[in-house]
């Protein structure tokens, strides 16, 4: 995948939003349709809600996002 923005190679990360069950921040970004999603009052993955998958050129830092 190249870069929109200067033609360098993107590569796959996250972007960290919350703590995993180990107490370390390492829960990627989510996507939801509504804040009752984000909320939690919902429990299970629905078609409401999508992780996030970030990009980032190696030669400019250009991030770009992308729901899985």
């Amino acid at each position: 995948m190249k870069c929109v923005k200067c033609g360098g190679e993107m590569v796959e990360g996250i972007t960290q939003d919350g703590y995993g069950d180990d107490g370390t921040y390492n829960q990627p970004t989510s996507w939801a349709k509504s804040i009752t999603k984000v909320l939690g009052i919902f429990q299970g993955k629905s078609e409401d809600e999508r992780k996030i998958a970030t990009y980032r050129c190696t030669a400019c830092g250009y991030l770009e996002s992308y729901a899985k």
